[in-house]
């Protein structure tokens, strides 16, 4: 059987016509053979709430996920609605890889904050979100550049749904994100979620000491919130 090289794909791959088939198969094809070995398998991460950034052509390369992307955030910039809370997004993992470099963008610094990654339901069960990892409480970072907070070095698998998390103990210090105009939940049962069969995207946990993130956080304390801040991480 003779070797199959990038130029014989390539022949075999050539002259896409209008309705996006080509000699050989479909561009999609394509993309799905290449996935196997050098490239990303047919999927493109897309800016927004599930995963932001692109990878690029080589499927080890670093990749942004996160709330918000970095290149969503502009000076709009959010102060917590009261002190001792914590705000956080479900951010859905493109592919598998590590998890690492979890950050924010400070735009007024102060006091402690800290960040966190939590269940969604998919690898604990119960009526409580499970805390995954946590950079515990620390000083809020230099103001008006990306930090990073902590670094998980977490495992995660292609399309797990977590909530990354952020925790202030003031209502001074102001990060980066964006307000959305609405709460986000969506139907029941749309998704894994925890204990009430509410899948909620952008949340805010107020009740008991959610400052630094705590271990669990029960549905009736996790409420859906319209203020989502930037919290990203690095994925390889």
């Amino acid at each position: 059987m003779p070797a199959v090289t990038l130029t014989s794909i390539r022949n075999n791959f050539s002259d896409a016509n209008a309705d996006g088939s080509v000699n050989g198969g479909t561009v999609q094809q394509l993309l799905d053979f290449l996935g196997g070995s050098i490239g990303q398998a047919g999927t493109t991460p897309v800016t927004g709430l599930w995963q932001t950034g692109s990878e690029g052509f080589c499927r080890n390369a670093p990749g942004v996920v996160g709330t918000l992307g970095p290149q969503e955030v502009n000076s709009v910039t959010t102060v917590f609605g009261g002190a001792n809370r914590c705000y956080g997004g479900r951010v859905v993992m493109p592919r598998a890889g590590t998890l690492h470099d979890i950050s924010i963008l400070v735009s007024t610094l102060s006091g402690n904050i800290s960040c966190a990654i939590y269940d969604t339901g998919e690898a604990t069960s119960g009526t409580s979100y499970t805390r995954l990892s946590t950079s515990g409480a620390v000083a809020c970072p230099t103001a008006s550049q990306w930090n990073i907070v902590y670094d998980p070095a977490m495992t995660v698998y292609a399309g797990q749904q977590l909530i990354f998390m952020l925790s202030c103990d003031n209502t001074t210090a102001a990060f980066a994100g964006k307000g959305l105009g609405i709460s986000y939940q969506l139907p029941a049962n749309f998704m894994p979620c925890i204990g009430m069969n509410l899948p909620k995207m952008v949340v805010v946990s107020t009740a008991g000491t959610p400052h630094p993130c705590p271990s669990t956080i029960t549905e009736a304390n996790m409420a859906v919130t319209n203020t989502l801040f930037a919290i990203i991480g690095r994925l390889v």
